[in-house]
């Protein structure tokens, strides 16, 4: 009966930093420029404003798949540098940063640290740019009887 070997693998510490970067890629962000572009690694400059996350993503893995760079590329895009401003009669008012790209008003009021006591709960406004326009709605927040805790006016 054949003696088996023990099986060695011989790695060069040249091939080291290599094979942890196929194994356990860092996480990258690119900044989007103010004309609305990115320069992606291979890809070169690339539009990224007015699409969604997902087209963005759909396209990045096209263009990673169509040179034939990669098999079956894994691609996340993320907003990483998501804000918030609550100002106004709050314990805090100023800039959040949102790690998560969502908020409720309820968490970035609480995060602003909460209504003074002077704060016009009745009279919220918000305002949230979407597809390049502000968009301005008024909530009530004071505590109603009812199961609706917010209320627009």
């Amino acid at each position: 009966m054949p003696r088996r070997m023990p099986f060695i693998m011989l790695l060069s510490t040249a091939l080291i930093p290599w094979l942890m970067l196929l194994l356990f890629p860092p996480l990258t962000g690119y900044l989007v420029n103010p004309e609305g572009k990115i320069t992606f690694p291979v890809i070169g400059e690339m539009r990224a404003a007015g699409f969604t996350k997902k087209q963005l993503k759909d396209y990045i893995v096209g263009e990673l798949t169509g040179k034939q760079l990669l098999i079956n590329p894994v691609v996340t895009v993320r907003i990483i540098n998501f804000r918030v401003t609550v100002l106004g009669e709050v314990g805090r008012p100023g800039m959040i940063d949102v790690p998560n790209e969502k908020i409720s008003i309820l968490e970035a009021i609480g995060l602003a640290g909460d209504m003074t006591l002077y704060a016009k709960r009745e009279n919220v406004l918000v305002i949230r740019s979407e597809e390049g326009k502000k968009i301005t709605t008024r909530l009530n927040l004071t505590p109603t009887r009812s199961s609706n805790l917010l209320t627009t006016t």
